[in-house]
């Protein structure tokens, strides 16, 4: 009897602690239309709150939003109505208008979203081929801080360059693994500019980073195997949107919390992709960062007769704390196969000069 009553009493006492922490925070729902809006990006003043969970609910502690603050919600450039907070609300709603949801009931939803997603790369494919392949391509790179409004002159210039990326790097217990890194050498080697400053090269390297990543991106976006993996695992989910134009977008939630998020949005026809948007939230490939740090990729395609390829690629990184964000963009993008002889010296595993004589 003793025991029960202490169990009675740890119970109570564990209720009344999580009503006192909810009661604590305050409580902001986003919808799409009537239906819940899951795992929506929430942010005050343009900063980053949190993602919501899967009926569109994000708690957050009173510490973190004041009146006056502008709260909204949304996916990539999908947005919800701003709302300014009064400082004593419990509870805030946001509404994304422009989209419908394709409701997901059960499970196999998912798999028929992924086989008609799919169907897109019938005709036309990806295929992964930065290995062995000489990259040209122009990029400049803007550093902004908006405490200060201070913009990093010097990077902004416009550059080009000429990468060859390597096939093997990295060995680990005998084994050579794939890695994409800004500062990885091991994984690119510059033909040109012959320029050997710091910032060159450093911006050489960042724009490797960013054709190689993009590249992964397509890649995973069009591989039917990995895909089909990760969604029998739950390591990710499929949704479907719709906007006021008709235009159809396909949204893919990976991460613990799924906010690690990618939006793949069709062009006007419905049969080709005009814009992938990534969305990282903290750390990921090739940077450190908290819960709070925003990494953006934005790919937009073209097409050939049989294939997709990448046109140009927008990174922004953005600091909330810090107030500072970072952006490349990379255009005019072309590549060819290395011939047999760079072949040769791309697969020297301990060749440690990053130009190609």
């Amino acid at each position: 009897m003793r025991f029960f009553l202490h169990r009675c009493l740890f119970l109570l006492a564990a209720l009344a602690s999580c009503i006192n922490s909810h009661a604590q925070n305050v409580e902001i729902r986003v919808k799409i239309g009537e239906d819940s809006a899951p795992y929506s990006i929430v942010k005050s003043n343009g900063n980053i709150l949190g993602v919501a969970d899967s009926i569109g609910r994000l708690f957050v502690p009173y510490a973190y939003v004041n009146r006056g603050d502008t709260l909204s919600a949304g996916y990539s450039d999908f947005d919800s109505d701003k709302v300014i907070y009064d400082g004593a609300s419990k509870r805030v709603s946001l509404i994304i208008k422009e989209l419908v949801l394709s409701r997901i009931f059960v499970k196999s939803d998912n798999l028929y979203r992924l086989k008609e997603y799919l169907k897109l790369f019938k005709n036309h494919k990806y295929h992964y081929k930065t290995d062995f392949h000489i990259y040209s391509s122009q990029f400049n790179i803007c550093y902004v801080n908006y405490r200060y409004m201070d913009i990093d002159t010097n990077s902004l210039a416009e550059c080009e360059s000429e990468i060859a990326f390597r096939p093997y790097h990295r060995r680990v217990f005998g084994v050579y693994n794939r890695t994409i890194y800004f500062t990885d050498k091991d994984y690119y080697m510059i033909l040109n500019p012959p320029n050997t400053s710091e910032f060159y090269l450093k911006s050489v390297g960042i724009n490797a980073f960013n054709i190689a990543y993009a590249s992964d991106i397509l890649y995973r976006l069009s591989n039917r195997k990995m895909l089909s993996e990760a969604l029998s695992k739950r390591e990710l989910l499929i949704h479907k949107f719709t906007d006021r134009e008709g235009k159809v977008s396909y949204a893919f939630f990976e991460g613990d919390n799924r906010e690690n998020q990618t939006i793949v949005t069709l062009d006007t026809s419905g049969t080709r992709i005009g814009k992938i948007v990534r969305k990282f939230i903290g750390s990921g490939k090739g940077w450190k960062g908290d819960s709070k740090l925003e990494h953006t990729v934005t790919i937009t395609p073209e097409y050939g007769d049989n294939t997709i390829q990448i046109k140009d690629i927008a990174t922004k990184l953005k600091d909330a704390g810090l107030d500072v964000s970072f952006e490349i963009f990379t255009y005019n993008i072309s590549n060819r196969k290395a011939s047999l002889s760079q072949q040769s010296k791309l697969s020297r595993p301990y060749l440690k000069s990053i130009f190609l004589e």
